[in-house]
């Protein structure tokens, strides 16, 4: 029980501390692990930058590495730098428009599984033009498909 009411001075202070606490924990600074929040439980972006190299050794397919985590996940101020949790699938066909969903429906469909960039292309006919997608996978499931790149190679791999 109070002696008196509370003094205005004291309420808004509780007011402010609530407010603080509450965006605090819509920031992830409360979360377990010593200030890391808990996984956005979502599948990781699709990879970026993708680029063929086409010469007489074979056709490689690179691209830009992607974290498991996301931006909410990251310490606050401190980027998400983990990917190491990520493996990448590449899907070619010798036709355009190859999906994760439409690869093996298409002519020359190969999906390539737990592969890393630079990735050494195979099954792959010489002067044949190519089409290849790739995606980003970690514990939540599958990115959607990078954008699209054309190969032809000058050798058999």
């Amino acid at each position: 029980m109070f002696r008196s009411k509370p003094s205005a001075t004291f309420l808004k202070i509780c007011v402010s501390l609530v407010g603080a606490l509450v965006f605090a924990l819509s920031m992830g600074a409360c979360g377990a692990g010593g200030g890391s929040s808990s996984t956005a439980n979502t599948p990781p972006a699709a990879p970026g930058n993708i680029t063929v190299t086409v010469n007489a050794t074979g056709t490689w397919i690179m691209w830009d590495l992607v974290s498991s985590r996301t931006m909410a996940d990251g310490a606050m101020g401190e980027p998400p730098a983990d990917t190491s949790q990520v493996t990448y699938n590449v899907y070619h066909a010798a036709e355009p428009g190859v999906t994760k969903d439409n690869w093996n429906s298409l002519k020359e469909g190969v999906r390539m599984t737990n592969v890393t960039t630079p990735h050494f292309c195979t099954q792959l006919n010489a002067g044949t033009l190519y089409y290849a997608v790739v995606t980003a996978v970690n514990e939540y499931g599958e990115s959607a498909e990078s954008e699209e790149v054309s190969m032809t190679p000058q050798i058999d791999s």
